[in-house]
């Protein structure tokens, strides 16, 4: 799931992307990128995900702008 928030009228648009573990329900947060408005999600198979341009494999992976 994809989640967009506004952080108030001195900073863009993020988008944080979560993913949850249908066996046990629990949920991570994989991907969090920074001045992005729009989404584009492909999933490639079960493990790997393309939001924005950025491949992730769920099971390990993460992105986030502010360690990039």
């Amino acid at each position: 799931m994809l989640y967009r928030a506004n952080g108030g009228a001195t900073t863009s648009y993020t988008l944080r992307g979560e993913v949850s573990n249908n066996k046990n329900k629990e949920s991570k947060n994989i991907y969090w990128g920074y001045d992005e408005e729009k989404d584009t999600v492909s999933w490639e198979n079960n493990r790997t995900v393309t939001i924005n341009g950025h491949t992730l494999d769920v099971e390990k992976d993460k992105y986030d702008f502010r360690r990039e």
